[in-house]
């Protein structure tokens, strides 16, 4: 699959001081805003695209579910996409990247979740290319824990 999402690894450093948390391989280059969302444990925020825009993703605190998929049309897209899914902790660092042509959707998997999303376009950029889908387009069972 051509852009897909990408997990950039983060580092943990603990000793009798507390606690460092880095990314160190996620560069800020080209980032033009960035924002905190936090919500209801188990309700999604989903699905929003963009055919122009990356976003990162870093859990501040928490741990969320987050999928992505490509649209194959922007106005009507099949059903029958494969979805990448990924569950983001602040107990693991790292920044999930999402590519320009991709839509995504997270929720939140415990109380207190706070997620740092950073974007390559200003707001008024990202207006014109704004699109979005109901929480079940790709079916609701992504929402939920998989059975292991």
């Amino acid at each position: 699959m051509v852009n897909e999402a990408k997990f950039i690894a983060g580092e943990l450093f603990v000793d009798d001081r507390g606690a460092l948390v880095s990314c160190n391989d996620f560069q800020f280059a080209g980032i033009k805003r960035g924002y905190f969302i936090g919500g209801a444990v188990w309700l999604p925020r989903a699905w929003h695209g963009h055919k122009q825009e990356h976003k990162y993703l870093w859990p501040i605190s928490g741990m969320f579910i987050v999928q992505v998929v490509q649209p194959d049309d922007w106005e009507n897209p099949s059903e029958e996409l494969p979805i990448q899914r990924f569950v983001l902790s602040c107990v693991k660092p790292g920044v999930l990247h999402i590519p320009a042509g991709n839509a995504h959707g997270v929720m939140p998997i415990t109380d207190n979740s706070i997620l740092a999303i950073f974007s390559t376009v200003t707001l008024e950029e990202a207006a014109g290319d704004d699109f979005r889908f109901p929480s079940h387009q790709w079916g609701a069972g992504g929402w939920t824990v998989k059975p292991r």
